[in-house]
């Protein structure tokens, strides 16, 4: 007793050994232990105390170990957790249940060899006995859980072969007629219940027949009577009328779906002051059915009944005899049904879609249990055996080719095998999906023209895709393109898009005549029409007053070709530059990027410091000083951006601007 106490295998099995060896009987010494532990338990039992879970757990433990070495009778670990769940209350029963819980996989041994089947089996039951079915429901359906895990698959124990329905299950309502016909809502002073009242309207005679329901649902075979099939089929479509015509909002579903965060906060605090109690059955009472219609889990669970008696009616099973067939214009009513209640099930939040589908997944595996049990209930396992496995053909073995290509994916053996040369394929002309930027341009440059009379709403600077392709094209084309952004608050995108189109135009040698052209063809309508408007204005003075006007027409006309001739001088020299590769935009945006090193730069390119420090002087920035610098080394270079390329790469110097330059110069 002492060494079992102390919890300590290996001082039982030096006792057990020196008992052998003084002559005891094996049998004897297998009966002294059991006593030994069975004591021990009723010991544990009897104290209790704080230790008493630990203590149990040790000597469950040491029980099953004596029972694999040999040293005691195979049933005895299931007696001593029996005995100590029969002298418990139900809430050390909770504490104590999970050592049971914890030694499954050992008292599933090959070697216990199913004899503690029949004894766990008869300490769940008796447990379960104990249990109150409305309050322990968590702990009832806790047990059952582990017995299902615990049995054999094939075993009968928990299978209702003969089809017994618990009759006994009764749901008592009110039947007595009242007096008055009107509404069952109670109608307080204040109106309280004025918006129940208004949503679901409930008399005597729809309450009768919803709670009458149950007695279908307790014993479903009175439903092949046909005196109460018509009175399941009207009772039911009325019902369902009544909850298709009134649906619910998202606040009735279950605590899940509260309205904000504060009430939920609410609800978890209060939860864990007090333990909730969960009831199997709802209160009859006929002042809380319209409550009761209007809540979601109420509503889920009539549905559920609901689905469960439908499948039992359309599925074939033994509990049936053979005149217990329904006829095929009921068979239809039935499916119908099925489906409105799924339909309603769906409705019901929170996450109505995703119950339903799991009742349905529930209720398919329900009818394969049928099956199976239509079927003598037929040992799986040896079933499992005696079935022959399907041979799967191999799939054949591909050869290993040199000559082919394999990189272990269609996609990108095809692209390997599009050029040898990956960097020319992807610079391949029909990959290049940006257009032509003088091409692009076009188009808004004729809309300019006053020629082509194109209304402003219609122009495409106008157009938001447009605005956004253009001017990711500008920017990707040269940072230096678009114009400057005004510093206005609110800015025409239209208008300075335009302005940005023409300010490219102009440094683009393909577009920068067309550009002229447009801009004096504009300021020449331009000029005229202000010419015409003073005409106006001054028709009706004096002849004095024309000649005057003439003469000052005759000096605005020379002003104007005087302006327009100095204007094509200017675009002449800028025509000139933009020929140029190292014109001032490339070489300020040159000069950005260098403009860290620019010490090293200018020992480099061996540009002038006295150049330099005059143009300090003049107090010019670092970066403006470096721009200057580098255009007078274009001009003396002959343009030459390669040979400035070379040198910067030769001093390790990035300049990326610079190498686009040259790419798309070659």
């Amino acid at each position: 007793d002492q060494a079992i106490a102390g919890g300590s295998l290996d001082e039982v099995k030096r006792i057990v050994q020196e008992k052998k060896e003084q002559g005891v009987d094996h049998e004897m010494v297998v009966a002294l232990v059991d006593r030994s532990l069975r004591r021990r338990a009723n010991e544990l039992g009897r104290v209790g105390g704080a230790s008493l879970v630990e203590d149990s757990r040790i000597l469950f433990k040491l029980a099953i170990d004596l029972a694999i070495d040999g040293l005691s009778t195979k049933t005895t670990p299931t007696s001593i957790i029996s005995d100590l769940l029969d002298m418990s209350c139900i809430p050390v029963c909770k504490q104590l249940f999970p050592l049971l819980e914890e030694r499954t996989a050992q008292l599933k041994m090959k070697m216990f060899d199913g004899v503690n089947n029949n004894a766990v089996l008869r300490l769940c039951n008796d447990l379960l006995r104990k249990l109150s079915r409305c309050v322990e429901t968590s702990f009832s359906g806790r047990i059952n859980v582990f017995l299902s895990r615990f049995m054999p698959l094939s075993d009968k124990s928990a299978l209702n072969i003969v089809g017994h329905f618990n009759t006994a299950n009764v749901t008592k309502y009110d039947t007595t007629e009242p007096e008055s016909s009107s509404s069952l809502i109670p109608e307080d002073d204040d109106g309280s219940d004025k918006k129940a009242k208004e949503s679901i309207s409930v008399d005597h005679a729809l309450y009768t027949k919803f709670w009458q329901i149950q007695q279908f649902m307790c014993n479903p075979l009175s439903c092949f009577d046909g005196q109460q099939w018509k009175i399941l089929q009207r009772d039911m479509n009325e019902v369902f009328a009544l909850l298709s015509a009134h649906k619910l909002d998202r606040r009735s579903g279950y605590d899940g779906e509260e309205k904000d965060e504060k009430t939920r906060k609410r609800k978890a605090e209060s939860s864990t002051k007090g333990e909730e109690y969960y009831f199997a059955k709802y209160l009859t009472n006929p002042k809380l059915l319209h409550l009761q219609l209007s809540d979601g889990s109420f509503r889920r669970c009539f549905l559920v009944q609901s689905l469960v008696l439908f499948q039992f009616l359309l599925c074939e099973t033994k509990v049936k005899q053979k005149s217990h067939v329904l006829a095929e214009e009921d068979r239809q009513w039935v499916k119908e049904k099925a489906d409105k209640a799924q339909q309603l099930l769906k409705e019901v939040s929170p996450r109505g879609s995703e119950f339903a589908r799991s009742i349905q997944a529930i209720l398919a595996r329900e009818t394969r249990w049928n099956e199976w049990k239509n079927k003598n209930c037929l040992d799986l396992m040896t079933d499992a055996k005696e079935e022959k496995q399907r041979q799967f053909k191999r799939r054949p073995r591909t050869t290993f080719d040199p000559a082919v290509v394999d990189l272990g994916n269609a996609e990108l053996s095809k692209l390997w095998m599009n050029g040898k040369d990956i960097l020319a394929a992807c610079r391949e002309k029909k990959r290049r999906m940006a257009p032509v930027l003088t091409e692009f341009l076009q188009d808004p440059l004729l809309e300019m023209d006053p020629d082509q009379q194109v209304e402003e709403e219609y122009k495409s600077v106008r157009d938001n895709s447009f605005q956004w392709r253009a001017g990711r094209l500008l920017l990707a084309h040269n940072a230096l393109l678009p114009g400057a952004i005004p510093g206005s608050v609110t800015v025409d995108m239209g208008a300075f898009l335009e302005q940005s189109i023409l300010a490219a135009a102009k440094n683009l040698p393909e577009l920068s005549e067309e550009v002229e052209k447009a801009e004096k063809r504009k300021k020449g309508k331009k000029e005229k029409k202000e010419r015409n408007e003073d005409d106006e204005e001054n028709g009706e003075g004096d002849g004095e007053e024309k000649e005057e006007n003439g003469e000052n027409g005759e000096r605005e006309e020379n002003g104007v070709k005087k302006e327009i001739e100095e204007e094509e001088e200017e675009n002449e020299k800028k025509k000139g530059q933009n020929g140029k590769i190292l014109r001032e935009s490339v070489c300020f945006v040159i000069a950005g990027e260098v403009s860290e090193m620019a010490d090293k730069v200018i020992e480099i390119l061996s540009l002038s410091m006295e150049r330099a420090n005059e143009l300090a002087g003049e107090g010019k920035e670092k970066d403006e000083i470096l721009t200057h610098l580098l255009m007078d080394w274009g001009s003396s270079n002959g343009d030459d951006a390669f040979k400035m390329l070379d040198l910067l790469k030769n001093a390790d110097i990035d300049c990326p601007v610079l190498v686009g330059l040259c790419i798309k110069k070659e």
